[in-house]
Protein backbone atom coordinates (compact mmCIF):
# COMPACT_ATOMS: atom_id res chain seq x y z
CA UNK A 1 0.00 0.00 0.00
CA UNK A 2 1.38 3.38 -0.79
CA UNK A 3 1.38 6.44 1.35
CA UNK A 4 1.01 9.19 -0.78
CA UNK A 5 2.25 12.68 0.88
CA UNK A 6 1.76 16.10 -0.48
CA UNK A 7 3.74 19.72 0.77
CA UNK A 8 1.51 22.41 0.55
CA UNK A 9 2.76 26.04 0.81
CA UNK A 10 5.05 26.52 3.75
CA UNK A 11 4.92 23.93 6.54
CA UNK A 12 1.52 22.81 5.22
CA UNK A 13 1.66 19.19 4.70
CA UNK A 14 -0.67 15.62 4.29
CA UNK A 15 -0.98 12.47 3.34
CA UNK A 16 -3.21 9.94 2.09
CA UNK A 17 -3.71 6.47 1.20
CA UNK A 18 -6.34 5.32 -1.84
CA UNK A 19 -8.16 1.52 -0.95
CA UNK A 20 -8.14 0.45 -4.34
CA UNK A 21 -10.72 -2.13 -5.81
CA UNK A 22 -12.99 -3.76 -3.13
CA UNK A 23 -13.18 -7.90 -4.25
CA UNK A 24 -17.16 -7.43 -3.03
CA UNK A 25 -19.36 -5.12 -3.47
CA UNK A 26 -20.02 -4.00 -0.30
CA UNK A 27 -22.91 -1.16 0.88
CA UNK A 28 -20.13 0.78 2.17
CA UNK A 29 -17.03 1.40 1.04
CA UNK A 30 -13.76 3.25 1.83
CA UNK A 31 -12.85 4.71 -0.85
CA UNK A 32 -9.26 6.70 1.18
CA UNK A 33 -8.03 7.63 4.40
CA UNK A 34 -5.82 10.65 4.40
CA UNK A 35 -4.91 13.52 7.17
CA UNK A 36 -3.62 17.55 6.90
CA UNK A 37 -1.22 19.39 8.97
CA UNK A 38 -1.92 23.40 7.83
CA UNK A 39 -0.80 26.60 9.36
CA UNK A 40 -2.45 29.80 10.71
CA UNK A 41 -4.14 31.06 7.16
CA UNK A 42 -3.58 28.04 5.09
CA UNK A 43 -6.74 27.54 2.40
CA UNK A 44 -8.10 24.70 0.10
CA UNK A 45 -10.31 25.28 -2.28
CA UNK A 46 -12.01 22.89 -5.14
CA UNK A 47 -14.55 23.71 -7.46
CA UNK A 48 -15.94 20.50 -7.52
CA UNK A 49 -15.07 17.66 -4.74
CA UNK A 50 -14.48 14.60 -6.21
CA UNK A 51 -15.26 12.10 -3.33
CA UNK A 52 -17.50 12.26 -0.34
CA UNK A 53 -15.66 12.33 2.95
CA UNK A 54 -15.97 12.34 6.90
CA UNK A 55 -13.35 14.88 7.73
CA UNK A 56 -12.67 14.79 11.91
CA UNK A 57 -10.84 18.08 13.22
CA UNK A 58 -8.05 17.25 16.08
CA UNK A 59 -6.64 20.51 16.51
CA UNK A 60 -7.45 24.17 15.60
CA UNK A 61 -10.18 25.66 13.90
CA UNK A 62 -11.24 25.72 9.78
CA UNK A 63 -13.99 28.13 8.53
CA UNK A 64 -15.33 26.18 5.95
CA UNK A 65 -17.35 27.61 2.92
CA UNK A 66 -19.51 24.92 1.24
CA UNK A 67 -21.66 25.38 -1.69
CA UNK A 68 -22.69 29.12 0.00
CA UNK A 69 -23.26 28.02 3.54
CA UNK A 70 -20.35 28.80 6.09
CA UNK A 71 -19.22 27.51 9.41
CA UNK A 72 -16.53 26.79 11.73
CA UNK A 73 -15.41 23.83 12.86
CA UNK A 74 -12.91 23.41 16.07
CA UNK A 75 -11.81 20.81 17.56
CA UNK A 76 -13.71 17.51 18.40
CA UNK A 77 -16.18 18.31 15.83
CA UNK A 78 -16.73 16.77 12.24
CA UNK A 79 -17.89 18.45 8.95
CA UNK A 80 -19.39 16.78 5.98
CA UNK A 81 -17.66 17.24 2.90
CA UNK A 82 -20.52 16.72 0.04
CA UNK A 83 -19.58 14.29 -3.22
CA UNK A 84 -19.47 17.46 -6.29
CA UNK A 85 -19.79 20.75 -3.73
CA UNK A 86 -17.79 23.50 -4.38
CA UNK A 87 -15.79 24.08 -1.15
CA UNK A 88 -13.34 26.38 0.47
CA UNK A 89 -11.36 26.23 3.87
CA UNK A 90 -9.11 28.32 5.77
CA UNK A 91 -7.24 27.71 9.02
CA UNK A 92 -8.15 30.17 11.95
CA UNK A 93 -6.07 31.01 15.09
CA UNK A 94 -3.09 28.76 14.77
CA UNK A 95 -2.26 25.29 13.44
CA UNK A 96 -4.83 23.11 12.14
CA UNK A 97 -4.66 19.14 12.01
CA UNK A 98 -7.43 17.12 10.68
CA UNK A 99 -8.19 13.84 9.80
CA UNK A 100 -10.31 12.35 6.67
CA UNK A 101 -12.19 9.48 5.57
CA UNK A 102 -13.56 9.07 2.30
CA UNK A 103 -16.73 6.45 1.67
CA UNK A 104 -19.31 5.41 -1.25
CA UNK A 105 -21.85 3.15 -1.65
CA UNK A 106 -25.84 3.05 -0.98
CA UNK A 107 -25.23 2.84 2.71
CA UNK A 108 -22.88 5.87 3.02
CA UNK A 109 -25.20 7.98 1.04
CA UNK A 110 -28.07 6.92 3.05
CA UNK A 111 -26.36 7.89 6.37
CA UNK A 112 -24.45 10.72 5.11
CA UNK A 113 -27.55 11.84 3.59
CA UNK A 114 -28.90 12.82 7.05
CA UNK A 115 -26.23 14.13 8.30
CA UNK A 116 -25.77 18.02 8.70
CA UNK A 117 -22.47 19.91 7.70
CA UNK A 118 -21.02 20.36 10.78
CA UNK A 119 -21.46 17.44 13.99
CA UNK A 120 -19.69 18.04 17.43
CA UNK A 121 -19.22 14.48 18.10
CA UNK A 122 -20.21 12.68 22.00
CA UNK A 123 -17.05 11.31 21.93
CA UNK A 124 -14.41 12.62 19.95
CA UNK A 125 -11.65 10.00 21.60
CA UNK A 126 -13.46 7.08 19.77
CA UNK A 127 -13.81 8.55 16.95
CA UNK A 128 -10.29 9.15 16.87
CA UNK A 129 -9.92 5.81 17.81
CA UNK A 130 -11.89 4.11 15.05
CA UNK A 131 -9.92 6.40 12.64
CA UNK A 132 -6.91 4.85 13.71
CA UNK A 133 -8.05 1.81 13.22
CA UNK A 134 -8.64 2.44 9.63
CA UNK A 135 -5.30 3.60 9.07
CA UNK A 136 -3.73 0.39 10.39
CA UNK A 137 -6.01 -1.60 8.11
CA UNK A 138 -5.06 0.13 5.18
CA UNK A 139 -1.33 0.35 6.33
CA UNK A 140 -1.08 -3.43 6.18
CA UNK A 141 -4.28 -4.31 3.66
CA UNK A 142 -4.29 -7.78 3.95
CA UNK A 143 -6.65 -10.23 4.09
CA UNK A 144 -10.32 -9.54 4.30
CA UNK A 145 -9.08 -5.75 5.03
CA UNK A 146 -12.36 -4.55 2.87
CA UNK A 147 -14.88 -5.52 4.71
CA UNK A 148 -13.15 -4.88 7.88
CA UNK A 149 -12.58 -1.03 7.39
CA UNK A 150 -16.06 -1.17 6.45
CA UNK A 151 -17.35 -2.60 9.46
CA UNK A 152 -15.18 0.39 11.12
CA UNK A 153 -16.59 2.88 8.97
CA UNK A 154 -20.07 1.75 9.80
CA UNK A 155 -19.37 2.30 13.10
CA UNK A 156 -18.05 5.73 12.72
CA UNK A 157 -20.96 6.88 10.72
CA UNK A 158 -23.34 5.72 13.26
CA UNK A 159 -21.37 7.69 16.27
CA UNK A 160 -21.71 10.47 13.81
CA UNK A 161 -25.50 9.85 13.44
CA UNK A 162 -26.43 9.54 17.07
CA UNK A 163 -24.03 12.29 17.82
CA UNK A 164 -26.36 14.69 15.76
CA UNK A 165 -29.42 13.31 16.95
CA UNK A 166 -28.45 14.04 20.65
CA UNK A 167 -26.85 17.65 19.17
CA UNK A 168 -30.70 18.36 18.06
CA UNK A 169 -32.32 16.78 21.31
CA UNK A 170 -33.71 13.91 19.00
CA UNK A 171 -33.95 10.49 20.40
CA UNK A 172 -31.25 8.15 20.38
CA UNK A 173 -30.71 4.40 21.08
CA UNK A 174 -32.43 3.31 24.30
CA UNK A 175 -30.02 2.22 26.97
CA UNK A 176 -31.76 -1.24 26.80
CA UNK A 177 -30.93 -1.20 22.82
CA UNK A 178 -26.98 -0.26 23.79
CA UNK A 179 -27.15 -3.00 26.76
CA UNK A 180 -27.90 -6.00 24.54
CA UNK A 181 -26.32 -5.03 21.37
CA UNK A 182 -23.04 -6.21 22.23
CA UNK A 183 -24.41 -9.64 23.20
CA UNK A 184 -26.07 -10.37 19.71
CA UNK A 185 -22.89 -9.53 17.59
CA UNK A 186 -21.24 -12.43 19.58
CA UNK A 187 -21.96 -16.24 18.99
CA UNK A 188 -23.59 -16.58 22.76
CA UNK A 189 -25.93 -13.97 22.81
CA UNK A 190 -27.26 -14.87 18.96
CA UNK A 191 -28.62 -17.93 20.71
CA UNK A 192 -31.01 -15.96 23.42
CA UNK A 193 -34.52 -15.37 23.09
CA UNK A 194 -35.92 -12.11 22.86
CA UNK A 195 -37.32 -12.50 26.20
CA UNK A 196 -33.27 -13.16 27.29
CA UNK A 197 -32.44 -10.61 25.95
CA UNK A 198 -35.16 -8.14 27.42
CA UNK A 199 -34.64 -9.56 31.07
CA UNK A 200 -30.95 -8.38 30.76
CA UNK A 201 -32.08 -5.17 29.61
CA UNK A 202 -34.53 -4.99 32.09
CA UNK A 203 -37.30 -4.52 29.95
CA UNK A 204 -40.06 -6.39 28.68
CA UNK A 205 -39.36 -8.39 25.47
CA UNK A 206 -42.48 -6.56 23.62
CA UNK A 207 -40.77 -3.32 24.93
CA UNK A 208 -37.28 -4.27 23.57
CA UNK A 209 -38.81 -4.65 20.29
CA UNK A 210 -40.44 -1.64 20.29
CA UNK A 211 -37.27 -0.17 21.23
CA UNK A 212 -35.27 -2.22 18.77
CA UNK A 213 -37.66 -1.10 15.83
CA UNK A 214 -37.31 2.28 17.02
CA UNK A 215 -34.00 3.02 16.95
CA UNK A 216 -32.99 0.50 14.29
CA UNK A 217 -35.66 -0.34 12.67
CA UNK A 218 -35.83 -4.11 12.95
CA UNK A 219 -35.85 -6.58 15.97
CA UNK A 220 -32.94 -8.25 18.36
CA UNK A 221 -33.10 -11.33 16.21
CA UNK A 222 -32.97 -9.76 12.76
CA UNK A 223 -30.07 -7.50 13.89
CA UNK A 224 -28.06 -10.73 15.63
CA UNK A 225 -28.62 -12.46 12.06
CA UNK A 226 -27.82 -9.49 9.66
CA UNK A 227 -24.38 -8.66 11.78
CA UNK A 228 -23.21 -12.67 11.50
CA UNK A 229 -24.25 -12.69 7.61
CA UNK A 230 -21.81 -9.28 7.42
CA UNK A 231 -18.90 -11.85 9.47
CA UNK A 232 -19.85 -14.62 6.74
CA UNK A 233 -19.06 -12.57 4.31
CA UNK A 234 -15.38 -11.84 5.15
CA UNK A 235 -14.54 -14.71 6.49
CA UNK A 236 -15.82 -16.22 2.94
CA UNK A 237 -13.76 -13.63 1.46
CA UNK A 238 -10.67 -13.68 4.03
CA UNK A 239 -10.28 -17.39 3.71
CA UNK A 240 -10.36 -20.97 1.86
CA UNK A 241 -12.21 -22.28 5.10
CA UNK A 242 -15.54 -24.49 4.08
CA UNK A 243 -18.74 -22.71 4.68
CA UNK A 244 -20.01 -25.64 7.25
CA UNK A 245 -16.75 -24.35 9.27
CA UNK A 246 -17.97 -20.70 8.96
CA UNK A 247 -21.26 -21.66 10.14
CA UNK A 248 -19.87 -23.96 12.65
CA UNK A 249 -17.78 -20.94 14.46
CA UNK A 250 -21.08 -18.16 13.77
CA UNK A 251 -23.20 -20.77 15.67
CA UNK A 252 -25.46 -22.35 12.87
CA UNK A 253 -26.13 -25.53 11.71
CA UNK A 254 -24.54 -25.54 7.98
CA UNK A 255 -28.01 -26.24 6.63
CA UNK A 256 -29.60 -23.28 8.58
CA UNK A 257 -26.13 -20.72 7.67
CA UNK A 258 -27.07 -21.50 4.03
CA UNK A 259 -30.66 -20.40 3.95
CA UNK A 260 -29.93 -17.50 6.61
CA UNK A 261 -27.21 -16.62 4.04
CA UNK A 262 -28.73 -17.13 0.81
CA UNK A 263 -32.10 -15.19 2.23
CA UNK A 264 -30.03 -11.78 3.69
CA UNK A 265 -27.31 -11.77 1.05
CA UNK A 266 -29.11 -13.03 -2.22
CA UNK A 267 -26.95 -15.92 -3.39
CA UNK A 268 -25.87 -19.60 -1.64
CA UNK A 269 -22.29 -18.52 0.79
CA UNK A 270 -20.05 -20.66 -2.76
CA UNK A 271 -21.55 -18.04 -5.29
CA UNK A 272 -20.90 -15.72 -3.29
CA UNK A 273 -17.31 -16.49 -2.77
CA UNK A 274 -16.54 -17.21 -6.55
CA UNK A 275 -17.92 -14.31 -7.76
CA UNK A 276 -16.19 -11.80 -5.11
CA UNK A 277 -13.02 -12.83 -5.07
Amino acid sequence: MTVNRIRGSGSARSWFILAGHSPAPLPLRVTEIGASWWPRGEVCARACSPIMAIELVLRGTIHLDQDGASAEIGAGEAFVLRRGARHRYRALGGAVHKVYLGVAGPLADDVVGRLPSRVAWRDAHRAQTLFSGLRRLFMRARGDWHAQASALAYQLLVELLLSSQAARGEAVLHPAVVRVLPLLEGRAGRALSTADLAQRAGVSAAHLNRLFRAGLQTTPQRYGLLHAMRQAQALLLGSDRPSSAIARELGFTPLYFSAAFRRVVGMPPSVFRARHR
